[in-house]
């Protein structure tokens, strides 16, 4: 009986042990994959720091007021240091719109993004666009330190001097065609860095409005048109008088004509 007993609990230890390596085993594989998952994270993350990225958003919300919607974004722009680059406000029968683009560093673009969604009743469009150019980047920096370093040499030769004078002026010739190609790609390279520093944001912000019918043509007043007259003849009082004092000369001598006229013809009356 006792070794029975024995028995039976040598048995139930040995299923015990079992089972603690089994769940020692399974919690040991979770733990690795999820840091297998982690470390991919952490790559594919640090792989999109190192990218040249441009990017753009599209913002379009319905709005109480287009004005003071207008003012709040001005106010939000200077929360991150962003600039309004462009604004179109447009009027219709059934709307009135207003069109804003923003410029933003591009760390703090998806918050001022998040922030514009935020101003209006009801989001009617939402779109991000980014644009990779990270190969176009790095070809035109390749291409501005081969050029510097070809016209270094061609100055080393101009300062040495030990050639023809005709050698001499191809170097002076070749230089001033290398520095205008390196003028080029470094316009080039800060429109890249100005596109990938700064984000571009287009908003648009509406309020709809009761329909109403657009003037086809604007008629003045009769006020108006009183006072334009008087304007009117005033402006050609002024100008004859300018004009009079303009030819004072003919006037002169076209009166001491007509008086001298009149003379001559007295003149000759009394001795018939």
């Amino acid at each position: 009986m006792k070794i029975a007993l024995m028995f039976c609990l040598l048995v139930m230890l040995s299923t015990c042990g079992g089972g603690e390596s089994s769940e020692v085993a399974a919690d040991t594989t979770y733990e690795t994959s999820t840091a297998k998952i982690t470390d991919f994270q952490d790559s594919e993350t640090q792989q999109i720091s190192n990218r040249k990225m441009i990017w753009t958003g599209n913002v379009e919300v319905k709005v109480k007021s287009v004005d003071e919607t207008t003012e709040k974004v001005n106010e939000i722009c200077k929360k991150y240091n962003a600039f309004v680059s462009k604004m179109n406000l447009n009027n219709t029968s059934y709307e009135i719109s207003n069109s804003i683009t923003i410029r933003v560093d591009s760390q703090h673009f998806t918050s001022l993004m998040e922030d514009l969604k935020g101003q209006g009743d009801f989001v009617k469009n939402v779109s991000i666009s980014s644009n990779d150019v990270t190969e176009q980047y790095i070809d035109v920096t390749s291409r501005l330190k081969t050029k510097k370093e070809v016209r270094e040499r061609y100055i080393e030769i101009l300062k040495n001097r030990t050639g023809k004078i005709s050698e001499v002026l191809e170097a002076e010739e070749a230089i001033r065609k290398i520095t205008e190609e390196i003028e080029a790609k470094e316009g080039q390279l800060r429109y890249l860095e100005d596109k990938i520093k700064f984000s571009t944001i287009h908003l648009r912000i509406y309020e709809k409005v009761n329909f109403r019918e657009e003037p086809d043509s604007y008629e003045k007043s009769f006020g108006s048109k009183v006072v334009q007259a008087l304007e009117n003849g005033w402006s050609i009082v002024t100008t004859m008088v300018l004009v009079l004092f303009n030819i004072w000369p003919l006037v002169l001598v076209g009166g001491i004509l007509v008086w001298r006229w009149k003379w001559l013809r007295i003149k000759f009356s009394r001795r018939k």
